[in-house]
């Protein structure tokens, strides 16, 4: 029989002594300079709601285990993983039906080759029975291997315990990714991922299986695109206050004259009626920005999450509100038009030119900006 899985059988000395060393965590994935690893067994399983090795042990679920002395037991781990394969012809089937219907090439040729080896694996187990004798035979108890002595180079959280603290070193299990990952594959698509560096340039000097912690799967996230952008923007950040410059340059230029003849804003009900005819011009070139974004929010409602996290600002929770089609109370239109009158004072064209708003001017503008706000 010839297969890229065929490879010379090791003395069985040195498959006892890696599988003896095999452990669910290593210190290397912590810190590729640090020794020691732990194994676990069935009187660690807990009944916990967390995705864990713990917890997958307390579900008859077999992690499996990974080398944690370096490269040099790698051929045996290896040897081990085809010798051990739960894979069957029907996952083989699955992985062929998933290429035929792939949307590109790329997953395509990857379904694909999974196939392939999954029928490979089954067809070289036979050859590697010895190795799984030897496996079942090791040690597979609960055992800190190489603990003796703790690196200085890992990682630790004092988390306050009593009077004191005790430190807490998170380490990850490749048995458990592996596991987790290939879970997925077999009911779902081949998800996006990431590249995460581990052990340099050859992962394989930490562990067989640190590939499916290298490549971790990445969470679904709304798809992003200019739309998206845009509609966040306008809920958390609102949108940009883009000035009708005609407009804002006459307005600036009225009212300097106002202030130049020294004319009273306050005792000249015509004054006040150019004044605030102004001001609201200025204004509704925001709302029709804002119904425009609501129109835009509408026809991509179903790419956003269900719940969407509330703004902090008030001025950003009335916008929120505006495009989730609520109704908008006054305490609403008074925050989004205070908002709006701070936009416009601050507002400065290139050649200096200002409104000259002061704050008194900013909370009777707002007021009134709010009050003229329709949906």
């Amino acid at each position: 029989m010839t297969s890229k899985f065929i490879e010379d059988i090791l003395p069985p000395e040195k498959y006892r002594e890696v599988f003896n060393t095999m452990a669910h965590f290593a210190m290397k994935l912590s810190n590729t300079n640090a020794a020691g690893a732990i194994r676990i067994d069935q009187t660690y399983a807990k009944t916990i709601p967390y995705a864990a090795v713990c917890t997958s042990l307390a579900h008859g679920k077999d992690i499996p285990t990974d080398y944690t002395r370096g490269a040099g037991d790698a051929k045996a781990a290896k040897h081990l993983r085809w010798a051990t394969s739960t894979a069957t012809a029907k996952d083989a089937q699955q992985f062929e039906a998933q290429s035929e219907n792939a949307s590109n090439k790329t997953e395509k040729k990857r379904f694909s080759v999974d196939a392939q080896n999954i029928r490979d694996i089954i067809a070289v187990k036979p050859y590697y029975a010895s190795v799984k004798t030897l496996y079942e035979q090791a040690d597979h108890h609960y055992a800190i291997i190489n603990g003796e002595k703790i690196s200085p180079r890992l990682t630790q959280l004092l988390l306050p315990k009593q009077d004191g603290y005790i430190a807490v070193t998170p380490l990850a299990s490749a048995g458990y990714g592996c596991c987790f990952s290939q879970e997925i594959k077999k009911h779902d698509r081949w998800l996006s991922r990431v590249k995460r560096s581990l052990g340099g340039a050859n992962p394989q000097n930490i562990g067989g299986l640190v590939y499916w912690l290298t490549k971790p799967l990445l969470m679904s996230a709304p798809h992003e695109n200019a739309e998206t952008k845009r509609i966040y923007q306008a809920l958390y950040k609102s949108i940009p206050y883009v000035v009708p410059r005609t407009i804002f340059e006459q307005y600036a230029q009225w009212r300097k004259k106002i202030i130049v003849s020294k004319m009273s804003f306050e005792h000249n009900a015509r004054i006040k009626r150019i004044d605030l005819s102004y001001a609201l011009k200025l204004s509704d070139h925001h709302f029709k920005q804002l119904r425009i974004m609501r129109d835009e929010f509408d026809n991509i409602r179903d790419q956003l999450p269900e719940h969407i996290p509330e703004p902090e600002t008030d001025s950003h929770r009335a916008v929120a509100r505006f495009l989730l089609g609520e109704t908008l109370s006054r305490d609403d239109r008074d925050a989004l038009g205070l908002y709006i009158a701070t936009k416009i004072a601050r507002f400065e064209m290139t050649d200096s030119i200002k409104i000259g708003w002061d704050n008194a001017d900013i909370s009777h503008f707002g007021r009134k900006i709010g009050e003229s706000f329709h949906a």
